[in-house]
């Protein structure tokens, strides 16, 4: 499970009581694996219960975004986010990516017919 010990090893270099430890210590000991997802409202009750202010958007764009790009790669889908433990997980959050980058797909064709409709040069 290297996902999981990946998470766990981050853990313990992030200070107690910040948003991205408090984040990460609720993913690991509730949302192991897709099926345990846990929707954005209750990560940030679960904060809220432990006096830490968090972000959605500095969540997404920042720690989330971070270990996408590390060893922990935390999924998500349209339950929420989770810790992927086990191919099946992966597979589950690649679908969601996949949706998601076909939607902007869509937007940029979308677009670019807008662009050609105002007689502008095709983008």
């Amino acid at each position: 499970m290297p996902f999981i010990n990946a998470a766990h090893s981050e853990l313990a270099n992030l200070n107690p009581g910040t948003p991205n430890h408090s984040i990460l210590n609720y993913l690991i000991n509730n949302a192991l694996g897709a099926a345990n997802a846990k929707s954005w409202d209750a990560i940030e009750a679960h904060c809220n219960q432990n006096q830490v202010v968090v972000d959605k958007q500095a969540f997404q764009q920042g720690f989330l975004a971070e270990t996408r790009d590390g060893d922990i790669f935390m999924g998500s889908c349209s339950r929420g986010y989770f810790i992927i433990h086990d191919r099946g997980d992966a597979i589950v959050a690649a679908d969601f990516y996949r949706v998601r980058i076909t939607r902007e797909q869509q937007h940029i064709a979308h677009l670019g017919n807008l662009v050609i409709q105002q007689g502008w040069p095709a983008i």
